[in-house]
């Protein structure tokens, strides 16, 4: 807030986080981008795709100063409550390289442009509803992927980077994921 980072660990924190997304897969007769990430497909041959999609965040914070360490009293302009939200245009690539028949590895890197956005905080006096500034972000995904038979397991790494600015307010939301997963194909 007005320039000044607090890294810190905190209590009296509450977020809530909403990451919607939808894709087109341009060369979807070859490329599958659900090997990536289940084991109900198999690609057979590498092979990668432009995509392109549509994503929807949304993130509300809410803070309790009260609950916040001693050490970092003296930053007194405390924000109550810190909303926002964007649609935005996502286009990218993606790519399954397939080492051998139990052997898959993927990457995907979907930067995107927010089309409509929106933040609004809340101090003890004062609350802003701002449309302005810059925002960017970026999905990445990597992933593992062996078959053996009827068995299969899965490993995927999955990152989010929204970065919502305006003045004098900007907040950037890093959130990952890790899905590790066991199957057996009757």
């Amino acid at each position: 807030y007005n320039d000044n980072e607090l890294k810190k660990e905190l209590g009296g924190m509450n977020s809530k986080n909403i990451y919607a997304n939808g894709y087109y897969v341009f060369n979807n007769k070859k490329f599958s981008y659900p090997a990536a990430i289940t084991q109900s497909y198999r690609q057979k041959k590498s092979c990668g795709s432009v995509i392109a999609g549509l994503s929807f965040y949304y993130n509300k914070f809410n803070f309790n100063p009260e609950e916040f360490p001693s050490d970092t009293k003296g930053t007194e302009q405390y924000i109550k409550y810190l909303f926002g939200y964007s649609l935005n245009i996502n286009a990218g690539y993606a790519y399954n390289w397939v080492i051998n028949e139990q052997w898959m590895l993927h990457g995907s890197l979907l930067p995107y442009i927010p089309i409509i956005k929106s933040a609004k905080y809340e101090t003890d006096d004062t609350s802003i509803k701002l449309k302005r500034g810059f925002g960017i972000g970026c999905n990445g995904r990597i992933g593992v992927q062996w078959n053996y038979e009827h068995h299969s397991a899965n490993f995927t790494a999955l990152v989010y980077l929204n970065n919502l600015s305006n003045k004098p307010l900007g907040f950037t939301d890093f959130y990952n994921r890790i899905q590790i997963s066991y199957g057996y194909r009757f």
